[in-house]
């Protein structure tokens, strides 16, 4: 599908892990996918943690450039463990 394409059916695709996985592993093996943490804030109002995480994507680890820069914002209470694979 490009960009502004008209009459398109599209629907949500809803997946298991497992799922997820058989969908996205052909494409990684393929173009490989690479993320670190580049950034982080954790600020904290009482009880709940509210944690900003920029990362950036790339296809090799020794890439020049990543191809994305993201954040994802979690937020929980502080008398839930919270974990991370950058932690």
């Amino acid at each position: 599908m490009k960009t502004g394409e008209k009459n398109v059916d599209l629907a949500p695709q809803i997946l298991d892990i497992d799922g997820f996985i058989a969908r996205v592993e052909p494409f990684f093996e393929k173009n490989g996918f690479y993320e670190k943490e580049i950034a982080r804030c954790t600020k904290q109002f009482g009880n709940i943690a509210h944690v900003w995480s920029i990362y950036e994507s790339r296809h090799d680890p020794d890439d020049a450039k990543p191809f994305i820069v993201a954040n994802a914002e979690l937020t929980s209470q502080i008398d839930c463990k919270m974990q991370s694979k950058y932690s």
